[in-house]
């Protein structure tokens, strides 16, 4: 990864996949970091400036080959014409807005047990009623983008199913024939036959 940084606040970067974090200081304007992955994975980007750690997640999705991205003077990321992380950024932007909801309610719950307070059954209603409209919007991706390898990544993030289903069989229905929807290309990748074989898997479980 080659980054241009317009920022002069900016003094670190850090790559994050997982548990594993690289990071690198930020010279002339520019950092370089070099890493091997064996397929496309999902990454953030976060930002240390000269007063602390920016809590801004920036989503990034890695593959081989040099990815090029800009931090503007805002701490925006400009990743040029990588149309994955672009893909993946669509995804995670429409994703926040419902995200941020579940996990501020998450932090009304946990101050209302706190409390003991009588609100609690209905901020666990809020969160499920969040999670459930949050669930469309992979879905729709996943229609919308079947020869994309960040499709995967959103039947990944549907865990096992629509939770507006009750029938455990029929959300893994749904999810196959999500699966079966994407491109061959795409399924027989090796982050596609992991997910097949999550699937035989709760399959197996019915």
């Amino acid at each position: 990864m080659h980054g241009n940084v317009k920022n002069d606040a900016i003094v670190k970067v850090y790559l994050i996949t997982g548990k594993i974090i690289d990071s690198v200081d930020v010279a002339n304007g520019q950092f370089d970091i070099k890493r091997t992955i064996q397929q496309p994975v999902i990454a953030t980007i976060m930002i240390r400036t000269d007063t602390g750690l920016n809590p801004e997640k920036h989503p990034l999705y890695l593959h081989s080959g040099i990815l090029k991205i800009t931090l503007d003077e805002h701490t925006r990321i400009d990743i040029g014409s990588n149309s994955l992380s672009m893909q993946y950024q669509l995804l995670w932007e429409k994703l926040k807005p419902a995200n941020d909801l579940v996990a501020k309610y998450k932090k009304d719950l946990l101050t209302a047990r706190q409390s003991q307070s009588s609100d609690t059954l209905t901020i666990l209603t809020n969160i499920s009623e969040a999670r459930k409209k949050s669930f469309n919007i992979p879905t729709e991706f996943i229609k919308n983008h079947p020869s994309s390898d960040v499709s995967l990544e959103a039947l990944k993030m549907m865990a096992k199913g629509n939770p507006q289903i009750s029938s455990a069989s029929e959300r893994y229905n749904e999810l196959f024939l999500l699966f079966n929807s994407l491109d061959r290309e795409v399924r027989e990748t090796s982050g596609g036959t992991m997910y097949l074989e999550f699937l035989k898997k709760f399959k197996n479980e019915l």
